[in-house]
């Protein structure tokens, strides 16, 4: 049976985070076609997603929010996030990972990340970030990587999960969940 990733009942999601859910949708359509080619690699690509969305954000914002990626905001101090999203007050924070599907990975191997990457940020934070809204995004870049994550029903709205295709390629979709 596939592990669950919900904690307590879904929140209700902060400006900033509402802001980066109705972006995705838009930056997935602004590249689609990249994502394809990437999603073709054998990982690797999730870093370049990271800095894509961080940059897409920043642009769309208009100066109403920061994004910024790989910041130490985890207690543990090795840890970075994904994505910070901070709008332009300081009083509301989002913190994003992000579990990018690689060609050729198993099921069993994405579940995994995506359990690695909610325990993550679900986990502690530093003090200047308790309270910070936390957000899973998963991005599925084929419609062989589609099938392989639907066979443990993991990531699916059955659990919480949002999805967003991409119109121009139907086989592209992310994900969203706020975890906490």
């Amino acid at each position: 049976m596939a592990a669950s990733h919900s904690i307590g009942l879904p929140q209700q999601a902060n400006s900033t985070t509402a802001f980066i859910t109705t972006q995705l949708g838009p930056w997935l359509e602004a590249k689609g076609d990249a994502i394809v080619g990437m999603g073709r690699q054998q990982g690797g690509w999730e870093r370049w997603a990271q800095g894509e969305l961080c940059l897409y954000l920043n642009n769309a914002a208009r100066a109403k929010l920061r994004a910024t990626t790989e910041e130490k905001i985890y207690a543990n101090p090795n840890a970075r996030a994904d994505l910070l999203a901070v709008n332009i007050y300081g009083s509301e924070k989002t913190i994003v990972e992000i579990k990018a599907a690689a060609l050729g990975q198993s099921a069993v191997a994405f579940d995994t990340g995506v359990t690695l990457d909610h325990e993550k940020v679900a986990g502690a934070v530093s003090d200047a970030y308790e309270g910070a809204q936390r957000l899973l995004v998963v991005i599925v870049p084929s419609k062989e990587a589609g099938v392989e994550i639907g066979k443990l029903q993991t990531v699916s709205p059955a659990n919480g999960w949002t999805k967003v295709t991409c119109t121009k390629h139907p086989e592209v979709s992310a994900y969203y969940k706020i975890v906490a």
